[in-house]
C-alpha cells in the first residue's frame, strides 16, 4: 500500500479546532509530518485532542515523524528548557520547540507518540517525569502524566487504590499551586481541612483517571498502547462579554448552553469570576470499542456507537469483570461531582460527543436520582457525528467565584 503524508503545521497556539479540522481530512494510509517551528502552548481541548489523532495514526499502522527546526536545542539546551520554568529565568531565551517539548503536556505528548529526528529528547523527557514524579510543565501549563508504552500486560491492582488516591491529591494539589495559593485557598481548603469543593473536584478526576488505568490504556487482548494518561487542572477567568475561545463545534456548542445558564444565576452578576477545568485523557480504543467489545462500532452507524456510550453511563455499565470492584461506578461518580459543584461534563470519545449540566434554566441545581438508571440524571445532550478520534476526553467545567 502507497501511504500519503499529511503537513501538520501548528501555529503558535494550537487549539482543539485545528486539530479536529486535521481528522476531518484523515484518511485510514495515512502518515503524519509535523513541523514543530512555531507552537509554543495550547487551548482547552488541544492537547488531547492532539493525542487522539496522532494515536488513531499510529493505530491505523500509520507513522508520526516529527521535525524539530536547527535552531533548537543546541549542546546543552535541552536541559535547560526542562528544568526552566520560565523563559525569563534561563541564561537565553528559549525557540518556541524548546520552550513546547520542555515544558508543555502536548510537548510531552508528541515526544511519546512521534518519531522526532533528535531521539535524545523523548529520553529526557522521560527522565524529568521519573524525576518530578510525574508531574511534566511549568505554570499553568503543568500536568499530571503517565507515559504508557506497548506491550505490558499489568493492570492496577485494586487493593492499591488507596495509594493512588493519595498521590493524585498530592499532585492535583501541586498543580492547584500555579494559581497562587492566596488566591485558592478558600477553594481548596489545607490539607488536613479539605473543602467541599476540592473533594468533589478530586472525586471527578480520580474516578477518570482509573477509568483509563481500567481499559483507556490497553486494548481488547489486554495488552497495553503507547500513549500519555494525563490530568490537567486550569484556572479560567471569565468576563461577561466573553466565552472560552475557539473550541469544536461541540464543545462550543456544550459550553455556550452552560454559560447561558451560568448566567442566570446571581452568583454570577459578580465583576468577575472563573471556572476551573479539570481534563482527563487517554489514547485507547474509546468507550464505544470497550463497550461493543470491538472497534468496528466504528464502522456502523453512528447512532449505534452514541447508544453504546449512553450505556457506558449507566449505574450497571462496566468493563471490568465480576470479581473486581468498582464495577459500573465511574461515570455516576463523575456526574454526581458535577451535579454538586454546579458543573458541566463533556465527554469526546470515537465520533461521539456528549454533555450535562444539572443547572436549569434559571440557574438553579436540577434535583436527580443517580441510584435510578432511568432517571432524568443519565440523560446527556448529544452532538452530531464527528471525526472519529482515539482515546476518551472527559472535561468538567465548574464555577469558581472566590
Amino acid at each position: 500500500m502507497i501511504r500519503s503524508a499529511m503537513q501538520l503545521h501548528p501555529e503558535r497556539k494550537l487549539l482543539a479546532t485545528h486539530v479536529e479540522s486535521w481528522l476531518d481530512r484523515l484518511d485510514s494510509d495515512t502518515d503524519l509530518n509535523v513541523d514543530l517551528g512555531r507552537w509554543r502552548s495550547s487551548g482547552m481541548h488541544a492537547d488531547a485532542y492532539m493525542q487522539g489523532l496522532l494515536s488513531l495514526v499510529l493505530r491505523q499502522g500509520g507513522r508520526v515523524d516529527v521535525r524539530i527546526p536547527s535552531t533548537s536545542f543546541a549542546p546543552g539546551r535541552l536541559e535547560a528548557a526542562l528544568r526552566t520554568p520560565d523563559v525569563r529565568d534561563g541564561p537565553d531565551r528559549l525557540t518556541s520547540s524548546e520552550r513546547l517539548l520542555g515544558g508543555t503536556l502536548g510537548g510531552l505528548i508528541v515526544g511519546h507518540l512521534g518519531t522526532l529526528d533528535r531521539p535524545e529528547i523523548p529520553l529526557a523527557q522521560r527522565a524529568e517525569l521519573d524525576r518530578r514524579e510525574h508531574i511534566f510543565g511549568f505554570g499553568p501549563e503543568r500536568a499530571i502524566a503517565r507515559l504508557v508504552d506497548p506491550g505490558g500486560t499489568r493492570r492496577p491492582n485494586p487493593a492499591n487504590a488507596p495509594k493512588r488516591m493519595n498521590n493524585l491529591r498530592r499532585r492535583l494539589r501541586q498543580l492547584a499551586d500555579a494559581f497562587g495559593v492566596a488566591q485558592m485557598k478558600p477553594m481548596f481548603g489545607t490539607s488536613t481541612q479539605p473543602t467541599r469543593t476540592w473533594e468533589w473536584m478530586f472525586q471527578f478526576a480520580f474516578e477518570a483517571l482509573e477509568n483509563t488505568n481500567d481499559h483507556g490504556a490497553f486494548d481488547l487482548q489486554g495488552e497495553t498502547l503507547r500513549m500519555v494518561r494525563f490530568v490537567q487542572l486550569r484556572r479560567i477567568p471569565v468576563l461577561h462579554s466573553q466565552g472560552l475561545g475557539p473550541l469544536t463545534r461541540s464543545a462550543e456548542a456544550a459550553t455556550a448552553h452552560y454559560l447561558k445558564r451560568l448566567a442566570a444565576s446571581e452568583r454570577s452578576h459578580r465583576p468577575s469570576w472563573s471556572l476551573i477545568e479539570v481534563t482527563v485523557g487517554d489514547g485507547g480504543l474509546g468507550i464505544p470499542a470497550w463497550i461493543a467489545h470491538g472497534v468496528d462500532i466504528y464502522e456502523r452507524p453512528h447512532q449505534e456507537e452514541m447508544k453504546r456510550l449512553r450505556e457506558a453511563l449507566l449505574p450497571d455499565a462496566t468493563t471490568k469483570s465480576l470479581w473486581e470492584s468498582g464495577r459500573g461506578l465511574g461515570f455516576t461518580k463523575m456526574l454526581q461531582a458535577a451535579h454538586h459543584l454546579d458543573g458541566l461534563v463533556m465527554v469526546r470519545t470515537g465520533r461521539c460527543a456528549i454533555s450535562r449540566t444539572y443547572l436549569d434554566a434559571d440557574g438553579q441545581p436540577q434535583r436527580v436520582d443517580f441510584d435510578d438508571g432511568g432517571s432524568d440524571a443519565y440523560v446527556v445532550d448529544e452532538a452530531g457525528e464527528l471525526p472519529l478520534t482515539a482515546g476518551t476526553v472527559v472535561t468538567l467545567l465548574y464555577p469558581y467565584f472566590g
